[in-house]
């Protein structure tokens, strides 16, 4: 029986020697992270590496107060169709917090 992790423990369709992958990290602090997160993630980053990858930690130059205001958008929409079937009913919307609603 094959697990979860078999899915990627395959080889990969083609080299990816001299990609580029940036990753954004606590967004220079200004994210909070349980203690020992990010040191997991950047142990994980170092696989790329290993297989020519250039990995790097990039910050983008925009606001991140703009950043987290179209995400808390983005996802409203995403779990709007989820959470309407349950505010719809006096029963169901009780249970919900008030912010899904």
């Amino acid at each position: 029986m094959e697990s979860a992790g078999d899915l990627f423990s395959g080889k990969l369709g083609a080299s990816v020697k001299g990609k580029r992958i940036a990753w954004a990290g606590d967004c220079k602090g200004a994210l909070p992270y349980e203690p020992g997160v990010l040191e997991i993630c950047r142990e994980a980053l170092k696989a790329f590496e290993t297989l020519g990858c250039h990995v790097e930690e990039a910050m983008p130059d925009y606001p991140l107060d703009k950043v987290w205001d179209a995400f808390v958008k983005l996802r409203g929409r995403q779990q709007g169709g989820n959470i309407a079937a349950y505010a719809a009913y006096s029963r169901t919307r009780a249970l919900l917090k008030p912010e899904a609603i």
